[in-house]
């Protein structure tokens, strides 16, 4: 021990605790809270806050046991922050695992009780976690369902109660927010629906553009124009590949432009398919400056969702709309590219291209 106050009569695991709360520092293999007195508040042992009088001290083990007894988070340590524990990502993960075990969404109480935890922490801690509550992952589960049923059912109202929709009507209004169109359009691959889309050469390759009545639905690169054919239509089946009349030709262009880096921007006609979620990342990355480079970290903060990286990056890898949903601009915090679906090199050239423009503006 080293000149630590004065102990009083405690348990041997009180002492080694409160030895740990001196030297800051955990005990190897275990956590704990402790809590002052006088001041109301408990901290971690590796907290940087002044030492206290130790027969103000009591320990618990964990911060929920502290909060039960009436103390508040320090907000130097954040010790109630456990977003990032391993416990606790173990019971999102049980969660979710549950939710998407369930023929109906659960109730917030009943998959709250299904991880011991109460509704309004796990709600927190949930979304702390995915970026998007319970609700909304278990919303986006049943229309992942459905729409993996789609493809082998005899009917679209088969599908819809078999996922789990207890009335057509919800189905209705809830898949066209995430699919982009009715569930009669997504089973026949876009039939109803003309998906038109046309291919052209650009500097980083080809570049396909998908669009329907209401504007880009997709944009890819690549490096053989038959292998970006084939993927759209694994999407839309019916998707049409028409003869490109000269408005049409304008769009194409644009994107080209976009692409290889002799515009800085169009004001585009988009069909944005997507969740909440990730339309609100699309949309933080659509207001990231040209030129400029973000971390995840800092695109999770710039929508109020600071612990949802892992979401983020998800959103990110989830576009369908390259260059025009800036996704390239994206880096992870260590400087490195991170991931990029139309490949690193060329995730890189778009950077250094935009650098490029935006200095030969500013010079």
């Amino acid at each position: 021990m080293n000149n630590s106050p004065t102990l009083q009569k405690t348990s041997p695991l009180d002492l080694g605790r409160w030895d740990a709360v001196v030297n800051r520092q955990l005990i190897h293999g275990s956590s704990f809270i402790y809590a002052v007195r006088t001041t109301g508040i408990y901290c971690r042992p590796g907290c940087a806050s002044r030492m206290p009088n130790r027969k103000n001290v009591l320990f618990f083990d964990d911060y929920r046991q502290a909060e039960g007894a009436g103390y508040r988070p320090c907000l130097r340590c954040k010790p109630g922050d456990d977003r990032n524990d391993s416990e606790s990502t173990r019971l999102v993960i049980e969660a979710c695992r549950f939710i998407e075990s369930q023929e109906s969404p659960p109730t917030l109480s009943e998959i709250a009780e299904r991880v011991d935890r109460s509704p309004t922490h796990f709600q927190k801690l949930f979304t702390a976690h995915l970026g998007i509550s319970p609700k909304e992952y278990a919303a986006m589960t049943r229309v992942n369902r459905f729409c993996r049923l789609l493809r082998s059912s005899t009917s679209v109202t088969n599908a819809i109660f078999s996922a789990g929709y207890n009335a057509t009507s919800r189905c209705y209004e809830e898949a066209p927010r995430m699919l982009g169109m009715t569930p009669d359009r997504s089973r026949k691959g876009g039939v109803d629906e003309l998906i038109e889309f046309g291919i052209s050469t650009c500097s980083l390759g080809h570049v396909i553009v998908a669009t329907t009545e209401i504007g880009i639905c997709r944009i890819a690169i690549g490096s053989d124009p038959k292998n970006l054919t084939a993927e759209l239509r694994a999407t839309f089946p019916q998707a049409v590949a028409i003869d490109q009349d000269d408005d049409w030709t304008a769009i194409l262009q644009a994107v080209v432009q976009l692409v290889d880096g002799t515009s800085s921007g169009h004001a585009l006609p988009l069909d944005i398919r997507g969740t909440a979620f990730q339309r609100e990342v699309w949309a933080a990355l659509q207001r990231l400056p040209f030129g400029d480079t973000a971390t995840y970290s800092k695109l999770a903060a710039s929508i109020g969702r600071p612990s949802a990286i892992r979401a983020v990056a998800s959103a990110c890898g989830a576009n369908e709309l390259a260059v025009v949903i800036p996704c390239h601009r994206v880096v992870r915090v260590d400087g490195k590219q991170g991931g990029y679906r139309w490949g690193l090199k060329r995730k890189a050239e778009l950077q250094d291209r935009e650098r490029s423009m935006r200095e030969d503006v500013k010079s």
